[in-house]
This record gives C-alpha cells, structure tokens and sequence, in this order.
C-alpha cells in the first residue's frame, strides 16, 4: 500500500527515474516551478545525471539547478541512515537504497517511478510521488492544458512506456 504525498512544504527527494523525465524532456524547471525551493537530490543521483550527460545533454539540467540553489544537494549521511541502508534489500542499487533511507529518515517525499521502490517506500510508510502525481500538482501551477504538453514531451522524449496510455 502506498501512501501518497499531499502537497506542501515537505522537501521532494527526486531519484534518477523523477528528474530524467522531466529534464530529459526540456521540463526540468517546471519541477523548480511547482516545488519552489523544496527539491533534493542525493549526490549519487547527481553523479548518474553527469555520467547520462554524453547520450542525454538536458540531464544537465539537474547540474545548473543545484549550481543555483534550486535544487538541494544531499552529501552527507546520518549513521541512522546507513542502517537504514545496511537493512535494506540487496536487490536495490546503493543509490535507490540511500534515497528510501533518506526519505525515510529526514521524513521527505520520495519522488520515483520505480515500482518496486515504490513497494518498499509504501512498507515504510514514506510519502511518494510518481510522475503522474508531479503532472497532478503542475496542473495547479500552469493547468492542464499545458501539462498534456509536458506529458507529450516526456512520451517523445523516449521516457517509460507506462506513461504513452497516462490520461490527465
């Protein structure tokens, strides 16, 4: 069972799959747009974006955003979050598991795409948000007819196939 995340003041942990599909697209500061001030990202995940620069330029998106402080940088772990970490399924990457510990711990929204993090996150009682949940709150911001253009953009830009049937 998932819990999903209300909007708010709550800080968005993005995980790779949340901000590639947006900055991918050429959508990124619609993310800055509707969660003002409220965006982290681990290290780990930034470290992802820079290595899918070569075949993918718009993740530098992420780059310029934490380089002007839209989006917060997480570097540092608490020892409570590293046996969060050390409990956690090897069938997760170091850095899924650090983003679910992180969540977890600091009591942030996880923001993923990932179903079986998803799965993991709802155990957990962490607060998600999935793509479709991000086009919901940037509905409010910018309406709805503009986010089918973001969606468009994001099924063009070669994201997940689960979105090409998604219907705002």
């Amino acid at each position: 069972m998932k819990r999903k995340a209300k909007g708010g003041s709550t800080s968005i942990l993005l995980d790779t799959s949340a901000y590639s599909h947006f900055a991918r697209a050429g959508h990124y500061g619609l993310l800055e747009r509707v969660f003002q001030s409220r965006l982290a990202v681990l290290s780990l995940v930034r470290d992802e974006a820079e290595r899918g620069t070569k075949r993918f330029p718009e993740l530098k998106a992420l780059a310029a955003s934490i380089a002007e402080g839209k989006t917060e940088m997480i570097d540092d772990l608490t020892e409570k979050e590293y046996v969060v970490i050390a409990g956690l399924p090897r069938k997760f990457s170091d850095t899924d598991r650090a983003c679910i510990a992180i969540a977890q711990e600091r009591g942030m929204i996880l923001s993923t795409d990932d179903e079986d993090i998803l799965a993991e996150a709802g155990k957990r009682g962490i607060a998600t948000f999935e793509t479709e949940d991000i086009l919901e709150e940037a509905a409010k911001v910018i309406g709805p007819k503009r986010v089918k253009k973001v969606l468009a953009d994001i099924v063009k830009s070669g994201a997940d196939k689960e979105f090409r049937g998604l219907k705002l």
